[in-house]
């Protein structure tokens, strides 16, 4: 197993104390491998890309073999950086050893790391480092450059470094306004030599830096057979990392890989590779390119396969195709984007005896760089190319023996020709020579694309009646080209992908403006209108979730009213021609002609369960389950798994897919059948004996009574109505109303009318609730997003720990805007008057419950996690192995449990009269302060019971579909069996010098002054002024809370994935950064300023709620808030933080 030592840090800037730790780190322990993670923080105008050029200078010129590999960060805590590699990047199984100074070896956020190790089986172990000669302050060393000490500066490096490499290190430093990667350094020195001995300029550690972390692997002497692949663009489209070039005159350009691959380098150019060095999050594999690779690693007669790429690090290139693809495959970074370097490196490879040798590169200059090779070698085999020139039916296709066989009767014509006439005349190509393996394969080949052409001649989208016809995209390829260089769309071009997910399109040298349209399950759900055509070399990019999309002239969707919403129907197969167009239509002669089916989504049916007009995108040459199709069957569409409804039958030769049989399905309404009464009659099924038959499949009938409140009651509390999808249920509540309504305005009797007046009150709040869920479940489809996100805030939006965390005015389904944040302070301000809340404690949340052990009653922890222990119940014993050493919870755990358990007998009646004693489910929401235990010093020690929570099991929808999850909700209970239980607790909790306390009730004692902080004024800074206004008309410009997204924020020279709604974009535009120079992309901007407006509220609107809270003990404002519990503001409870939303935790938890 792996081995790696870690040693993080700022390092800015890295002197001999830091050197000599990572060298005592490789001759101390036994790792392979010795990680120096650089952060991204600045000091002093010491950026990370100076700390990596004097890491690799030091490493570099260091004679002795040191297997040091120098990794940036994209953060600037250290401690994050462990936590990081541990959960992200360590393999499993590995070994990794943390290396740390004395100052450090205590730090207890350290302390946690162990828990992120165990279920990757790593073993992870914190090594001491002892102080190293030449240790200095970054401080210092800092200074010694402000004040143009070289000398001192000096003094300070390893001591390895000859003269010149001393001034090397202060010309790096000194160099401070030059914040980009410069190839031109050692890397590039060892790359273009022709020293016969390459030994001698580099060692084993720097080798092995180049193929990445993991894997040590040397190159092989002697060999004859070389493969050599690029990576970016060739082996796969990867996003999301671009290259920038800092030009002589200061500006600077941003390249993705393809960009790069033709850009012409210009006198001065720098390049910066640094977003190269992260871990490669969104690639699409060249499949053909993959494949060829992936038989050369597995062919015996290829000696050596490698990937050059022009990145500064191997390692994300290596973990890619490792992960991705499965292959372990030798790795050399080049770290420059010199043609030569390329070529050099063959070059060497060549020199060590390898005559046989193909390279394959996007970049037109490194395909020169290395075709120049033939001049020089001319008695080698050197093949370059284009991937997009290469496919199967040049390379791959042979095996061993079919080479020999093919050069046998390669030597064999080549004997014939001999004994030809030697003019330029044509002979029919004798028998012998005919029908090679290759020109067998081209055929084959043309074939299968004259077949893919006439898949997608015929390709629609259909959209509010209009049919579009389509150019489909459906390779890597023709994604890349798409609309680039074309001055003409005819119809449509439609982008598909497998699954939902974020995309991101630009019209880069396009020459048209575009409508781009972002489709997912057949649903627009983003458009972008006349996408104007981009020459530059930065464009706009233009995001959105689809699993399509569709791109059209500009204009288009505008002129059709083409709206976000709407349902289109994608078909990029054959459509079946009219029989009156086929040529060999014979209508007599019924054996040549075939069934086929038009459907549609189930989605878009009407109202009446029927399929729109002209909307029928699915068309099938099928059997359903077994027998004929007919009008009204339902059944699930082989292509993409849509639930489809079948609208017509026709005959014909041709339908684009024909498969035997297709699996019925039940579009949302129950199965289909001939023998059910037609849709909407009401009619009972012959020989039904049901009271009221309520026009569905009899199967799906529920006996319904409503004279009564209680006869409804009764009727909807039935197994057989409960176990009906939600969609059925509100059928079944509507005709209730229906009929409750008739009959009380029927009815005479003033005794039914006041039963049947008490029914229609029940049933018309049941159809309300019916309707908001139905609203949640979004157009019946059961499973987005939306409704989970509101169907998982009503479950776990509770209180800390098992209880989950509470949530926040902005956190509560329906607060969408800057007005509905209003109304929820102001609702909450009339229900404190009224209702009293409770204080929220600033403690730690330590959840109980009471469970059977070994045939006796104990109290157990549970923190509301999957983890075995959990679900058991976490006894005093189990405490270490569940947190670890060191954790908080093992010393809190251990109190708790014994106040609990050593209370029981006296506690024992109460815990009946509460239902705890009986049920292991139900949990004590509970709060444990130790004097200080987070931010708010108590000066006291107690525990608050809050209240009752039951957890359970339930199925909630992840990103791989549906999973179990365990959720807790607020359960009542008896208050003074509560109270009985927290007196009787009292004297046992004394003992440990605790006191018991249950909810702390709050009183108002003045109406909150929400004017006041409404009218204070505020400003956001921009490249334009600034913009200034009162808290009211920021909050009045508030339309969407953007409370799930996520934006890029440039932090610290880097870009940063931030929440939109969090305390770093909040804190940061209220001390007046420059918004346009925060954030790029426009719709980042407009987030980054509502999820601003939005903290800015909560915290300012919720202190003006806490001035004037008191409780017994004392005022609200020094607690961390107030908790409401108000089922006419929220089914949830929620809490008001004021400017403790701010707070940081400074704990061991």
């Amino acid at each position: 197993m792996e081995k790696i030592a870690i040693l993080p840090g700022g390092f800015k800037p890295p002197h001999a104390g830091h050197y000599n730790m990572a060298k005592w780190l490789a001759n101390n322990t036994d790792a392979d491998t010795i990680v120096v993670k650089i952060g991204s923080g600045v000091r002093d105008g010491i950026t990370r890309e100076i700390s990596l050029k004097l890491w690799n200078l030091y490493r570099t010129s260091d004679p002795d073999d040191t297997s040091i590999s120098i990794l940036p960060s994209e953060s600037p805590s250290p401690v994050r950086d462990v936590y990081d590699f541990i959960e992200q990047e360590a393999p499993e199984g590995s070994t990794v050893y943390l290396g740390m100074g004395e100052k450090d070896i205590d730090d207890q956020r350290f302390k946690n790391i162990g828990k992120f190790a165990d279920p990757k089986n790593i073993k992870f172990e914190t090594v001491l480092v002892p102080p190293q000669a030449g240790g200095v302050s970054g401080t210092e060393m800092r200074s010694f450059i402000k004040n143009n000490d070289k000398k001192s500066f000096q003094k300070y490096l390893p001591d390895h470094l000859t003269s010149d490499q001393e001034e090397e290190a202060w010309d790096i430093v000194t160099s401070i306004n030059e914040d980009l990667y410069d190839p031109n350094d050692h890397y590039r020195d060892f790359a273009k030599t022709n020293d016969p001995n390459p030994k001698k300029l580099i060692s084993p550690s720097y080798k092995y830096h180049r193929a990445g972390v993991y894997g040590r692997m040397y190159e092989q002497q002697g060999g004859k057979t070389l493969r050599v692949y690029d990576f970016d663009d060739t082996l796969a489209i990867t996003r999301g990392a671009n290259i920038k070039v800092k030009h002589e005159d200061g500006t600077i350009d941003t390249l993705d890989p393809a960009e790069f691959a033709v850009y012409q380098e210009q006198p001065g150019d720098k390049f910066d590779f640094t977003e190269f060095d992260s871990v490669i999050k969104e690639a699409t594999p060249i499949q053909h390119i993959v494949d060829m690779l992936k038989k050369d690693v597995n062919d015996a007669s290829v000696d050596k396969v490698t990937i050059l790429t022009a990145r500064l690090l191997a390692y994300p290139v290596k973990r890619y195709l490792r992960e991705e693809l499965g292959l372990d495959v030798y790795v050399v970074a080049v770290g420059s984007s010199d043609p030569l370097d390329k070529a050099t490196w063959i070059e060497d490879h060549i020199l060590k005896g390898y005559n046989d040798i193909m390279f394959i590169d996007d970049s037109e200059p490194n395909r020169k760089a290395v075709n120049k090779l033939k001049d020089i070698h001319s008695d080698i085999k050197l093949d370059v190319f284009h991937p997009h020139e290469l496919n199967e039916e040049m390379y791959g296709m042979m095996t061993k023996r079919e080479k020999a066989r093919h050069k046998r009767k390669l030597k064999k014509i080549k004997k014939d020709l001999k004994r030809l006439d030697k003019k330029n005349r044509y002979y029919e190509v004798p028998k012998s020579w005919r029908g090679s393996l290759t020109r067998k394969y081209k055929r084959k080949r043309r074939k299968k694309r004259r077949k893919r052409r006439k898949m997608n001649e015929n390709a629609t989208a259909s959209i509010k009646g209009q049919f579009i016809p389509l150019e489909v995209m459906d390779t890597p390829e023709l994604q890349v080209q798409g609309m680039m260089g074309r001055d003409k769309l005819e119809g449509g071009m439609v982008f598909p992908y497998d699954g939902i997910d974020k995309r991101t399109f630009h019209t880069q040298n396009c020459k048209i403006p575009l409508d781009i349209i972002f489709i997912a399950d057949n649903e627009v759900t983003k458009i972008f209108h006349d996408c104007p055509p981009c020459q530059e070399k930065q464009c706009p990019k233009y995001s959105g979730r689809a699993d399509n999309v569709l791109e059209l002239p500009g204009g288009y969707c505008e002129e059709n009213n083409i709206n976000v919403g709407d349902q289109i129907g994608l078909n990029t197969y054959n459509l079946p021609k009219p029989l009156s167009e086929q040529k060999e239509y014979r209508p007599f002669k019924d054996k040549l002609i075939q069934r086929y089916v038009k459907a549609c989504n189930c989605k878009v049916l009407d109202k009446f369960g029927n399929c729109p007009r002209d909307f029928f995108p699915y068309w099938l040459n099928c059997t359903i389950d077994g027998g004929t199709p007919k009008v009204g069957d339902t059944f699930i569409y082989p292509i993409n798994n849509h639930k489809v409804k079948v609208h017509k039958v026709q005959m014909g030769f041709d339908a684009p897919v024909a498969v035997t049989d297709v699996e019925s399905t039940n579009c949302g309404v129950g199965p289909i059948s001939e023998a059910d009464p037609k849709k909407g009659t009401g009619k009972k099924p012959k020989g039904s004996g049901r009271r009221l038959y309520t026009d569905e499949n009899p199967k799906d009938t529920v006996k319904v009574k409503f004279s009564t409140r209680q006869d409804i009651v009764d009727t909807l509390n039935k197994k057989s109505f409960k176990s009906k999808p939600h969609k059925r249920q509100s059928q079944i509540i509507n005709l209730i109303h229906q009929r409750v309504r008739a009959a009380l305005s029927r009815t005479k009797d003033p005794q039914k009318k006041k039963s049947l007046k008490s029914a229609f009150e029940y049933i018309k709040k049941r159809k309300e609730a019916s309707k908001k869920k139905t609203q949640r479940m979004k157009k019946e489809n059961v499973f987005t997003k939306g409704w989970w996100k509101d169907t998982l805030n009503e479950i776990l939006l509770k209180e800390g720990g098992a209880a989950g965390h509470m949530a926040h005015p902005f956190n509560l389904p329906d607060v969408n805007s800057g007005s509905d944040l209003k109304d929820i302070f102001n609702k909450s301000a009339e229900s404190l008057q009224n209702n009293p809340g409770s204080v929220k404690i600033d403690g730690v949340n330590s959840s109980i419950r009471l469970v059977d052990l070994d045939g006796e009653k104990q109290f157990v922890m549970d923190r509301g996690s999957k983890k075995e222990l959990d679900i058991k119940g976490i006894t005093k014993d189990d405490l270490l192995d569940r947190f670890g050493d060191g954790h908080g919870m093992v010393k809190i755990g251990g109190e708790v449990l014994d106040m609990f358990n050593n209370a029981l007998p006296s506690i024992k009646n109460d815990l009946e009269k509460l239902g705890v004693y009986d049920d292991p489910n139900i949990l004590f929401n509970m709060e444990y302060v130790s004097g200080k235990t987070n931010v708010q010093d108590y000066g006291s020690n107690f525990i608050a019971i809050h209240g009752l929570n039951k957890i359970e099991s339930k199925e909630v929808e992840g990103k791989r579909g549906p999973l179990i999850k365990r959720v807790s909700s607020e359960v009542s209970y008896d208050k003074s069996a509560l109270q009985s239980l927290l007196d009787n607790l009292a004297p046992t909790a004394k003992e440990q010098g605790f006191e018991v306390y249950g909810s702390v009730p709050t009183e108002m004692s003045k109406k909150p002054n929400f004017s006041s902080a409404l009218s204070q004024n505020y400003t956001i800074v921009s490249n334009e002024g600034e913009k200034t206004q009162t808290l009211d008309q920021w909050l009045n410009e508030l339309n969407n809370i953007p409370e799930e997204d996520f934006i890029f924020m440039n932090v610290d020279n880097s870009k940063k994935k931030v929440g939109a709604v969090s305390k770093l974009v909040y804190t940061t535009l209220l001390k007046g950064d420059n918004i346009d120079e925060l954030f790029e992309s426009e719709e980042d901007k407009q987030k980054a300023i509502e999820g601003f407006t939005t903290y800015l509220a909560t915290e300012k609107l919720g202190d003006e709620v806490l001035k004037v809270l008191n409780s017994p003990m004392g005022s609200v404002d020094n607690h961390e808030g107030v908790v409401i519990r108000d089922k006419n503001i929220a089914n949830v409870p929620f809490k008001i933080t004021g400017k403790f939303i701010l707070g940081g935790m400074a704990s061991d938890f």
